[in-house]
């Protein structure tokens, strides 16, 4: 009798009671379960999908050539500075007043001290090489002294063309370098050399001794696709500058001396105008689309005559490149199903289901 009367209470209240069950569930489904996906989702985290393509040709790096020691010793010595001296900030400190026509009189110059001449070669064809112009742009950088950027348009085919970089030293014995540092970087993934800054990946830098030897660089080739980011470096410093310059002067300290339009700092302007775009630099390098290689050097064949030069040689090792994409971890789309998708799973709850039973009790 008990029972019975159990049973119809119950039964009288069923309705009432699944309800209840069902918001005691929907109470620990929502703090368990949908509060960090809502989270997540919220914060855009991204991740690096990856594929590999097929190509036949590939366009060649730009390179970045600086010197160890970075500054002439004998020059050096003129000046009353040490010879291990590293840094720019250690040689602006030292020198009052310097300027640009000093500093690259301690540093290495193109056609005066070395020369360079860039081939595009052929397995097939050893004896037809074929020259390459290029152009040489002066970088400025804060540990490697004056590098030089040299500029060209080459596409490599990836079955047995190479590019191959000739270096010959043309200064004073006495002011020869001992060994050079090579950058392999896309026409816009060079930037980072000038204060050591690479917020995407680890650079391709090769460094050899100057000698006379062929060296020879295995290349592989990865690119990355972000989806924020900036198109232009040189571009993104300037705006920069005209949104957030608060000197006297807006001119290019020493190390940005690649921006247009400015004039060189003197030495009460460049503190104000050097700390700003130090500020600034980190976001400006972080490039929509930028191309990481990956390198393998082997030194190859010593020459005998004693001559301070070197031959390295560029050539992909495979026909095939990376391709890394910067995408969502959870899309509009991909929230919705995991969200509709776990809520039916553990509730077991009918949307349409609850839905029409409400409408027939407002609309009988």
């Amino acid at each position: 009798m008990k029972f019975e009367r159990t049973r119809n209470v119950l039964k009288k209240y069923r309705k009432f009671i699944e309800w209840i069950l069902y918001l005691i569930l929907l109470i620990l489904y929502i703090k368990f379960y949908l509060i960090d996906e809502v989270l997540n989702f919220m914060q855009g985290g991204t991740t690096l999908s990856s594929r590999t393509e097929k190509v036949e040709i590939l366009e060649a790096p730009y390179l970045t050539l600086c010197f160890q020691p970075s500054f002439k010793p004998l020059m050096l010595q003129k000046h009353g500075l040490p010879n291990d001296i590293g840094s720019f900030k250690q040689l602006y400190n030292a020198l009052e007043e310097m300027d640009m026509e000093m500093y690259e009189n301690l540093s290495y110059a193109y056609k005066k001290d070395f020369g360079i001449k860039l081939e595009l070669i052929k397995e097939e064809a050893i004896n037809e090489n074929k020259p390459i112009d290029f152009e040489i742009q002066k970088v400025i950088t804060s540990r490697s002294g004056l590098c030089h950027l040299i500029k060209y348009n080459a596409n490599v085919s990836v079955n047995g063309e190479k590019i191959r970089l000739q270096y010959g030293y043309k200064g004073l014995n006495s002011d020869k370098p001992e060994s050079a540092k090579i950058l392999l970087s896309s026409p816009n993934g060079w930037h980072g050399i000038i204060m050591d800054d690479w917020p995407s990946f680890d650079p391709s830098i090769s460094k050899i001794p100057i000698e006379n030897r062929d060296y020879f660089v295995k290349v592989s080739q990865t690119d990355y696709h972000y989806m924020t980011g900036t198109n232009n470096f040189d571009q993104c410093l300037v705006e920069q500058i005209s949104r957030n310059s608060d000197c006297e002067t807006e001119c290019y300290p020493f190390m940005f001396n690649f921006l247009p339009n400015y004039t060189l700092c003197n030495s009460e302007e460049y503190p104000c105008m050097h700390y700003m775009l130090y500020k600034y630099r980190y976001e400006c390098l972080q490039s929509l689309t930028n191309v990481q290689y990956r390198t393998i050097l082997y030194s190859g064949y010593k020459h005998k005559a004693k001559r301070s030069r070197f031959r390295f040689v560029i050539y992909f090792d495979k026909p095939t490149k990376d391709i890394k994409e910067e995408v969502l971890i959870g899309t509009t789309g991909s929230f919705i199903g995991s969200v509709g998708g776990s809520l039916g799973l553990f509730l077991g709850f009918s949307f349409f289901g609850h839905l029409s039973e409400i409408i027939g009790k407002l609309l009988p």
